[in-house]
C-alpha cells in the first residue's frame, strides 16, 4: 500500500488473506489480488466475533464418556467383546478425544468486520492475537475521534443568539 501525502501508518496486523492497515486517514485490507479502503470518516461500524467449533467440545466428550465406560465395564468383568478388547477401544477413544482437542485448538479465530455504506472489510485472524485486535480496534476509533475533531474544528462555529435557516421565531423561541 501507498501512503498519500500527510498520511501515516498507526496500525498494522496480518490475517489470514493478507494485512489489515491502519492510518490516520483510512482502513485498508489487502491481499496479493486484491484490496479494500474504507475512509475512517465513512467507517460506520466494527465488529469482533470470536468464532469456535462447539461440536468438537461436544464429539470430545462422546469419546471420553464412552472411553469411560468400556472402562468400568471391563472393570465389571463384563466380556462381550473381550477385556483386551475394550482396554483397545478405551485408548482409540482417548486418543480421539485428544485428537479433538487439539483441533479446537488450532479452529478457533476471531472474525473483524469494518462496515461502511459504500463497502465492508470482512477479515479472519487467528484468535492467539486477541489482544492485538483489541488494540487496532481502539486505535481505529481513536484515529476516528481525531479525524471528527479536526473536522469539527474546519466548520466555524454559529454566533450566539443568530437564528437558525429556515426555522420560524416562535419554534426557536420553544428551543431555547
Amino acid at each position: 500500500m501507498t501512503l498519500t501525502q500527510g498520511e501515516r501508518q498507526l496500525f498494522r496486523l496480518e490475517t489470514a488473506t493478507g494485512k489489515l492497515l491502519l492510518t490516520n486517514l483510512r482502513v485498508w485490507h489487502g491481499s496479493e489480488s486484491e484490496f479494500t479502503s474504507i475512509r475512517l470518516e465513512d467507517a460506520g461500524s466494527v465488529s469482533v466475533v470470536q468464532l469456535t467449533h462447539r461440536w468438537l467440545l461436544w464429539a470430545t466428550g462422546v469419546c471420553i464418556m464412552l472411553a469411560a465406560c468400556l472402562v468400568w465395564m471391563a472393570s465389571q468383568g463384563v466380556a462381550y467383546i473381550g477385556i483386551e478388547n475394550y482396554r483397545r477401544l478405551a485408548s482409540l477413544l482417548l486418543f480421539a478425544s485428544a485428537l479433538l482437542v487439539m483441533a479446537f485448538g488450532t479452529k478457533r479465530f476471531t472474525q473483524v468486520r469494518i462496515a461502511s455504506n459504500q463497502a465492508a472489510i470482512e477479515v479472519r485472524i487467528r484468535s492467539m492475537v486477541r489482544g492485538e485486535i483489541i488494540q487496532f480496534v481502539r486505535a481505529m476509533e481513536d484515529a476516528k475521534n481525531a479525524r471528527f475533531r479536526q473536522s469539527d474544528d474546519a466548520i466555524p462555529p454559529q454566533s450566539v443568539g443568530k437564528p437558525a435557516l429556515g426555522v420560524s421565531a416562535p419554534y426557536r423561541q420553544q428551543l431555547s
